[in-house]
């Protein structure tokens, strides 16, 4: 098993799949550039939300997570911001 281990989803009702099919892929070209063009703001938006609502809300069960468990929180926190920015590229595109 790789780093990441897939999760079976069910769509919720009112999910446009042909929407979020159509824009994925420029939704992380997006994100890439957002990334490489922020990094620095990224970083200290980091460290501000694990400074508060990480530890807020998690405490510091994240330093026990394997790193296997850490590559999960990862892929899902990327698939969020695809998601979010799938819209953004659709609506760009219409």
């Amino acid at each position: 098993m790789g780093l990441f281990t897939k999760r079976k989803r069910v769509p919720r009702p009112g999910f446009d799949a042909q929407t979020f099919d159509d824009h994925a892929n420029e939704a992380i070209e997006r994100l890439i550039t957002i990334i490489n063009g922020s990094r620095a703001a990224i970083i200290n938006h980091a460290r501000e939300r694990a400074s508060s609502v990480g530890v807020a809300e998690y405490g510091s069960t994240s330093y026990d997570k394997t790193n296997s468990q850490l590559g999960i929180e990862v892929l899902d926190e990327l698939a969020d911001a695809v998601f979010y920015e799938h819209i953004v590229a659709s609506r760009m595109n219409n």
